[in-house]
């Protein structure tokens, strides 16, 4: 690691305290356990080579946490910014009335419910201008 700058970090009495908890209490997501391994790795002065053992995330992994300390202290070291994504093509409630749709009984004297048909009679209802059958299925699916 020899050439790249080491930051450092400074904990307060507190954020050290809350940073021990994290790392012994089983409730926490293991990427922020490991993201205060590495900044009380980092207080007491350990080289990113030690933390890298210990811990076993990438030397420049390591860096970026120590670099998002010193930009925004434990806080923004701890937990990603949010991330832009696309944003959902049917809402909430549109997923529940679909569901809802799955649940009833079918029309035109079927048995049940086919993908097509829940998909055809989604676009009748006006509940969206289109929909794929597929698109019913993963709905359904995460509703289980």
């Amino acid at each position: 690691m020899a050439g790249r700058k080491q930051y450092e970090v400074k904990l307060t009495e507190r954020e050290q305290s809350e940073l021990e908890a994290i790392t012994q209490r089983g409730t926490h997501p293991v990427r922020e356990v490991k993201r205060a391994q590495v900044l009380l790795g980092l207080a007491e002065g350990q080289t990113y080579e030690a933390i890298h053992q210990k811990v076993g995330l990438s030397r420049s992994g390591l860096q970026k946490i120590a670099k998002r300390y010193q930009a925004g202290g434990v806080e923004r070291a701890l937990h990603e910014a949010p991330r832009p994504g696309q944003v959902p093509r049917f809402s909430g409630a549109q997923r529940a009335q679909i569901t809802a749709l799955a649940c009833s009984s079918p029309t035109d004297g079927q048995a049940r419910w086919s993908l097509r048909l829940l998909a055809d009679k989604v676009v009748e209802l006006e509940i969206a201008e289109t929909i794929h059958h597929e698109t019913v299925r993963t709905i359904l699916k995460k509703t289980t």
